[in-house]
């Protein structure tokens, strides 16, 4: 009767057979991935040393360092220790096709056991003794081979590095999250929704920055959904940038920022964040656009003392001007701005934006800038803002969102 070949090989033959190509390619793509993680994690890490502010900066960028340090392990273990087990498998395949083969022989000759002819059954009987030797010495031989990639699958050299319980929170450390979508009913019943934007490394780190975009009125803001799809929230929804702190898109309404009830319902969805996620009070800054950044000028007019940034983009301050908010322009003037408009701009006037950096500059302020876009209008500008670095008044360049994260509150 022929031998049999073992349950274990017949079963990793049927689930190692079908998937032994792809699983080199995979091998090969994991590699080629974990050095666009390395890149991406070391750029933040440098863009972190250059423009990061917090008493825990240190505890970040070592962060980053592990970070790199696993993704190198794994790349290693991947090139070193897998490629080494599929080898293995690739050559325990052949082996096993080789089992069959030697086994259907050993069928096939011992069906020449019955015949009656004595040469036919002699010669039938030398090759059987010849082929069960043959087929036990490789079956010997799979087996061993089965056992010891047995062993490498459980050595593999990150395993021993890094505990189950690493890998499993290596979440928290990643590059960059993403935005998710939340709601917040204030205290007057006002109820927000909004996306927020929180670092994966905020988990080890306090004290992070807070900042807010402030969308405009037209078609764009239709609903909450929309929001992701102009201006900074854009911008970071693809991965085009990443931020270094938390960021708020709130949706409004028909842009109508300006609104009291919607003013109170913010701060505390605001205040809320810097409780639940320990966000630091001192550095919370806003930008927006067109309606958003006049909604700006409102917000710190009537919440004086609140903010420690505001980047305006295509607005003006007529509702200071306006809206009889007591000593408006003093608690304006106390606060870091960076104005950003286009020349070409017939919707919002550049001069109308102008005016409200000049006002402040007259009243002795020395934290205002304008950027002027000299070849662009009114829409462009709020993705052209925060795609690229400029000079704050003659400063070194650097990118708008970066500079808000730094600004702290003027005493």
């Amino acid at each position: 009767m022929a031998e049999s070949i073992s349950s274990e090989l017949v079963s990793f033959k049927d689930k190692v057979g079908s998937c032994i190509s792809s699983m080199n390619t995979t091998v090969t793509t994991l590699s080629s991935k974990l050095d666009e993680l390395s890149t991406a994690s070391t750029s933040v890490q440098n863009s972190l040393s250059n423009v990061y502010s917090s008493e825990n900066k240190q505890t970040v960028l070592n962060k980053f360092d592990k970070i790199n340090n696993l993704y190198k392990r794994i790349k290693d273990s991947l090139e070193s220790d897998m490629t080494s087990i599929l080898k293995e498998s690739s050559t325990l395949l052949e082996k096993i096709k080789n089992l069959e083969t030697i086994r259907n022989e050993i069928v096939s000759q011992e069906g020449n056991l019955s015949s009656d002819d004595k040469q036919v059954v002699d010669n039938a009987t030398s090759i059987l003794n010849s082929k069960r030797s043959e087929f036990n010495l490789l079956h010997s031989e799979c087996k061993s081979l089965l056992n010891k990639l047995k062993r490498m699958d459980s050595s593999i050299s990150f395993v021993d590095e890094f505990s189950i319980m690493d890998m499993s929170t290596l979440a928290k450390y990643l590059v960059g999250g993403s935005f998710e979508k939340q709601s917040y009913t204030a205290s007057n019943g006002v109820k927000i929704d909004y996306y927020i934007y929180i670092p994966e490394y905020s988990v080890e780190v306090g004290k992070l920055p807070i900042h807010a975009y402030f969308h405009g009125s037209g078609g764009e803001s239709s609903d909450s959904k929309s929001v992701l799809g102009i201006g900074l929230p854009k911008l970071i929804n693809n991965k085009s940038i990443t931020p270094n702190g938390i960021v708020l898109a709130p949706y409004c309404p028909g842009g109508k920022w300006d609104d009291a009830n919607y003013q109170k319902a913010f701060i505390e969805l605001v205040d809320n964040t810097v409780e639940t996620h320990n966000g630091d009070s001192n550095r919370i800054s806003i930008s927006g656009h067109s309606a958003g950044a006049i909604g700006g000028y409102s917000f710190l007019a009537r919440y004086p003392n609140y903010f420690s940034a505001f980047i305006p983009i295509s607005g003006h301050a007529k509702y200071v001007t306006n809206g009889g908010y007591e000593n408006a322009w003093d608690s304006i003037s106390d606060v870091n701005i960076w104005a950003f408009h286009g020349a070409l701009d017939d919707r919002v006037k550049y001069s109308d934006g102008k005016n409200a950096i000049e006002k402040l500059r007259s009243m002795g302020s020395e934290d205002v800038d304008l950027y002027t876009f000299e070849r662009w209008g009114h829409g462009h500008v709020q993705d052209k803002t925060f795609e690229g670095v400029y000079s704050y008044q003659g400063g070194e360049a650097i990118n708008p969102l970066d500079w808000a994260f730094n600004q702290t509150k003027n005493a």
